[in-house]
């Protein structure tokens, strides 16, 4: 009887931990998109200049975030950041430039 109600917990436990590491990974995706919405979504190129970019983070979120942005007609102005670390605390504070 006592083994059975182990057995019983230990599973729903397992159940519970596995519901848990979904929720995390999903609020992680979330995050890493919302993270990439904070990129530009159009770069102003001009006659002269062609700009590319590529943003692969090592993880869901990344430390690293950038911009350009024209500042007038004759100016473009553009910024790469890159926060220590590679987790949820350093992606925020990129975010916040």
């Amino acid at each position: 009887m006592a083994q059975e109600k182990n057995q019983t917990t230990e599973a729903a436990s397992r159940e519970e931990s596995a519901g848990l590491a979904d929720d995390t990974v999903e609020q992680l995706r979330m995050a890493g998109q919302v993270q990439r919405n904070f990129l530009p979504a159009r770069l102003p190129n001009s006659d002269t200049i062609r700009w590319a970019t590529v943003f692969l983070p090592a993880d869901w979120v990344s430390g690293d975030i950038y911009d350009i942005a024209r500042l007038d007609e004759r100016h473009i102005g553009f910024y790469v950041a890159d926060a220590v670390g590679h987790s949820m605390p350093a992606a925020l504070l990129t975010m916040l430039l």
